[in-house]
């Protein structure tokens, strides 16, 4: 009994544990065990957990193993993996049952180091490294250092053979001295490699003799360890020793199994049978502890830690052996559910919470849609806001509730718990330990709808105000009386201001009511505020004249006194969803509920602050609740949430972006390339144009609060917000170089810096194959040139008979086009002066009119005069904008580059070859934009047109009759083309070199 007292007179008396966050890794989170040898953080940030079922990588989002194949030499040895440590070039050394492993970084394998370069299995732990070495021991060598560099190895201690079945994995590299602490059955041992001296540690000089567990060096070369319940602090220079007496958190028999140094050398991390201790090194105290608490997810998971860490960051990592890993987080703001709280709360976690109070002995009355209501009775002994449920009791309709269906509940100044329900009002009787109705009779002829309760609220004298189906009414004395005249249908939420006596009433769906109290009968007053909204709840900012309203439009900023609205704050406001239910104030902030998670609104600067959470949950109104100990509780669509206001919810905790995975044409990249990750550009050949790139970015605190952004420099014209997504895919990527960057951003928009890899896809010229089939192309053409001068000479004939049928057609076109200007067009122009004269009718004026524009139209594309005169550049401005104003399509001309003079017949054939693409764009394409570019270069000119209409069908007879005209004078030309098409549209592309 005098045992127990003390223990809990210890507990009591330590530091008490803030409210941290705790995350639990299990093999259902990817761990390929759950009992872990070695906990190890790198510099890029990942996180690696030796085991004997392999080694896991994990980056606060996924975890990737690395096991032994048998067969594969470029995976880590078998057996146990026992210490890990990191060279200066990045690269992992790992000790296994078999050998020494390297994880190559560059290639993500590794490399297997035998002893005396035989295969046969050797038990090696690794336990320091330099800019040079690696040292590690095994039961064959001893202890050993090993230049990653030359290979060459070295013996650090020649008369020490390890054996295995000590104590593995304790030993440590003096960081002051040339000495190897070691820890053996007959105490610590320090290895002097330069004088040949050892320093025993033995059990016998301890406080308690007993046996020694385990020990650890701090930064400044003292010796730490445990034997029993005595931390001890061994002093080498001065031989002195310091003992500290451990808590027995757990109150049986303790074992120590593991002591870390933390990153920042001020703390010892402890663990063993009895939980972790944190020991401060600056005040030689005791600084936390953590101990598993049976349910309890915000606990560690068992007793038995086997290993521990506690690394830049401030995080805890330990390995609840078997179980996985815990992750506790400092500080932590936590939105926190009863999800897996101490008690199985079964079908409270799904209920969609209506009503919270807290009574006066710190208990909960929360109440349900459907599920009525639940008593939580909390530990009266539980510190800050760190929320300890003990049971939970449901009340139904079998224990006097009037409905299963509860809207809100409130506790009257005599300390009654009272609900309303669908049903009627019912208050708890503790002495009969059951809910007793009261129903409104004062409206008989809407019983069923003034028993409809929305919401209720304290009122003066100690009434209680219901809001109903049926309008407003007053509870006293367990009697139900109207509150005025003044009857609504559908009346929703309350907000009595007890200093300026009125009466704030949310009218469903219509707007905000306001009565004034002041007089024996409240007076509505006359003009209904905030038309059209659903008011949800209000908050009178102290000493001031604001009123804050929680509305399906977001959060209005009201004036009492002049009542009018002064601002609206919504999404565009940056508030994180515009359906706002309830306003829980806290200092110089107001924490919002919404549709889609928590909000903060900082009340000086009247901005929002982002908050972390571990997913965005809708919300309900009547469900939020300030507890005595400062927790604020807000209730969902499925179950309870709370957390600590006082905790600044944490920013920018990302520690890294790193590229984890690239796929090249749907196959892994392959190893020679090097892994991703660690390359600043990797080259691919031209038909590798394909591929997957994941990235991450390593963050241990905000797992679903980060942004991604990606952008393919060279592909994508700007940055791509594609969520949380972690991999994105390209396809068929033209050959070039490009720039693939990736920026996170979390929800303060605040950024880390830009993670850049340049991805170069190699041009098909630079292939050995397609050069050398060029060179015999060539010997075979030289061979058979004979053969084909004759068909050359064919060609020249043909392309002359060409040319004299389309320069006949030209100069018809010509004649045709000089006669209809000269008589058709004069005859016309004088028919036109006629009818002006004789008075005929505007309208066969306008006919006359109209014929002669057509005849000039028709002249003009037989003949236009600007292509003789001005040029092609010009013919061409003046043949879109006669085109544009006849249609609908958007036709856009480009050119650059300065006009060389042309050949007439070949400023011609490009003329015509133009309007035969445009008139296939405007009789078939159904196009709404269509561009022409024409480029002069030093050697050829390019034109392009492209239209996004829907494509051209090549087996039609028009594209057949079109394609065969286009081909004529792409040959008289001697120039090259080619058509794109689809359903998107239709690209025409012609190259004329220059003759």
């Amino acid at each position: 009994m005098k045992g127990s007292v003390l223990l809990v007179w210890l507990l009591l008396s330590l530091p008490c544990v803030a409210q941290e966050g705790y995350r639990h890794i299990t093999i259902k989170n990817g761990l390929s065990q759950g009992s872990i040898n070695t906990i190890f953080k790198d510099s890029r940030g990942f996180i690696w957990l030796a085991s004997q079922a392999g080694l896991n990588r994990y980056d606060g989002s996924n975890i990737k193993v690395y096991q032994f194949i048998d067969d594969d030499s470029t995976t880590i040895g078998g057996g146990d993996l026992r210490g890990v440590v990191e060279d200066a070039n990045g690269d992992l050394w790992i000790g296994s049952g078999d050998c020494l492993n390297r994880f190559n970084r560059k290639s993500n394998n590794f490399t297997r180091f035998y002893s005396n370069n035989s295969r046969r299995s050797t038990i090696t732990t690794v336990f320091y490294a330099n800019k040079d070495e690696i040292w590690y021991i095994n039961e064959e060598e001893g202890i050993m250092a090993l230049n990653y560099k030359s290979f060459h190895k070295r013996k650090i201690w020649k008369d020490f053979i390890y054996k295995a079945d000590y104590l593995s994995g304790k030993v440590k590299k003096d960081p002051i001295r040339p000495i190897v602490w070691i820890l053996l059955p007959t105490g610590v041992v320090g290895l002097n490699y330069q004088t040949k001296e050892e320093i025993l540690i033995s059990p016998k000089i301890l406080p308690n003799r007993s046996d020694i567990t385990s020990f650890e060096l701090d930064a400044k070369g003292n010796v730490w360890g445990v034997s029993g319940s005595q931390l001890w602090k061994y002093l080498v220079l001065s031989k002195k020793l310091k003992s500290f007496k451990l808590p027995n958190l757990r109150g049986i028999s303790p074992t120590t199994y593991d002591i870390k140094e933390s990153f920042d050398t001020q703390k010892l991390v402890i663990s063993g049978n009895y939980g972790l201790v944190v020991f401060d090194l600056l005040q030689e105290r005791i600084g936390r502890y953590y101990t598993h608490q049976l349910n309890n997810a915000r606990s560690l998971s068992n007793w038995e830690i086997s290993t521990a860490i506690l690394d830049d960051q401030q995080i805890l990592w330990a390995n609840p052996d078997p179980v996985g890993i815990d992750v506790i987080l400092p500080q932590h703001f936590q939105i926190n559910t009863f999800d897996s709280n101490p008690c199985d709360f079964g079908e409270f976690n799904g209920a969609s919470i209506r009503g919270i109070t807290e009574d006066q002995e710190h208990n909960l009355w929360v109440g349900s849609i459907d599920e009525g209501i639940w008593y939580i009775r909390m530990n009266p002994n539980r510190t800050g806001m760190v929320e300890e449920p003990i049971s939970l009791q449901k009340f139904t309709t079998k224990d006097g509730l009037p409905d299963h269906d509860v809207n809100d509940i409130l506790i009257d100044t005599n300390g009654i718990v009272w609900v309303a329900t669908f049903l009627g009002m019912a208050y708890f009787d503790k002495h009969k330990k059951k809910f007793i109705p009261v129903l409104n009779h004062a409206d008989p002829n809407n019983y069923v709808n003034a028993n409809y309760v929305r919401e209720i609220c304290r009122y003066k004298d100690n009434q209680i105000l219901l809001s109903t189906m049926s309008g407003l009414f007053l509870l006293k004395d367990k009697h139900i009386s109207a509150f005025s005249k003044d009857k609504e249908p559908g009346s929703g939420s309350l907000y009595y201001d007890a200093s300026a006596q009125r009466l704030y009433v949310g009218w469903r769906e219509k707007g905000l009511a306001v009565y004034s109290t002041k007089t024996e009968k409240p007076v509505l007053l006359p003009q209904l505020f905030l038309q059209g909204l659903n008011v949800m709840e209000c908050y009178r900012q102290p000493n001031s004249d604001i009123l804050w309203i929680s509305s399906n439009k977001g959060l209005i900023k009201f004036d009492v006194e002049k009542l009018q609205v002064l601002r609206a704050f919504t999404d565009k406001s940056g508030l994180i969803n515009n359906v706002v239910y309830a306003i829980m104030p806290f200092k110089n902030s107001l924490w919002l509920s919404t549709n889609k998670g928590v909000a903060q609104f900082d009340l000086t600067h009247e901005k929002f602050k982002a908050i972390t959470q571990e997913e965005f949950r809708e919300y309900n109104r009547n469900a939020s609740l300030k507890a005595s100990n400062g927790t604020i509780y807000f209730g969902s669509t499925h179950g309870l949430t709370y957390f600590n206001p006082l905790i600044t919810p944490s920013r920018n905790s990302l520690i890294n972006i790193y590229l984890t995975d690239m796929s090249v044409n749907d196959k892994p990249l392959s190893v020679e390339k090097g892994h991703i990750g660690e390359q600043d550009k990797i080259i691919l050949n031209y038909d590798e144009n394909t591929i997957t790139l994941s990235y991450v970015g390593i963050d241990y605190s905000n797992q679903i609060s980060n942004t991604y952004f990606v952008q393919l420099e060279g592909f994508d014209k700007s940055w791509m917000n594609v969520g949380s997504q972690q991999s994105i895919r390209y396809t068929h990527l033209p050959y070039g170089e490009y720039k693939f960057k990736i920026k996170v951003k979390n929800l303060d928009n605040e950024g880390f810096p830009v993670k850049e890899l340049v991805i170069v896809i190699k041009s098909p010229f630079g292939r050995t194959i397609p050069f050398y089939l060029a060179s015999v192309l060539l010997l075979i053409f030289c061979g058979y040139i004979g053969t084909t001068y004759w068909v050359n000479r064919k060609l020249l004939v043909q392309q002359h008979e060409l040319e004299t049928i389309l320069k006949t057609q030209e100069s018809e076109r010509k004649r045709l086009a000089q006669d209809l200007h000269d008589d058709l067009g004069g005859s016309l122009s004088i028919l036109r002066g006629r009818l002006s004269n004789e008075g005929v009718s505007h309208e066969m004026i306008q006919l006359v009119n109209q014929a002669i524009q057509d005849l000039r139209l028709i002249s003009w594309n037989l003949l236009p005069p600007d292509l003789m005169k001005d040029g092609l550049v010009a013919a061409l401005e003046n043949a879109v904008e006669r085109i544009q104003k006849s249609s609908d399509i958007k036709f856009t001309f480009i050119h650059f580059g300065k006009e060389k003079q042309l050949p007439e017949k070949s400023r011609i054939h490009i003329y015509r070859i133009v309007l035969e693409v445009f008139n296939n764009i405007l009789k078939h394409s159904k196009a709404h934009e269509a561009t022409m570019q024409l480029i002069f270069h030093e050697q050829m000119i390019y034109l392009s047109i492209e239209d996004n209409g829907i494509g051209i069908n090549e087996e039609s007879s028009s594209w057949g009759i079109g394609f065969k005209n286009i081909q004529t004078r792409v040959d008289n030309l001697q120039a090259q083309w080619h058509i794109d098409t689809s359903n998107l549209g239709t690209t025409f592309i012609l190259e004329i070199p220059y003759e």
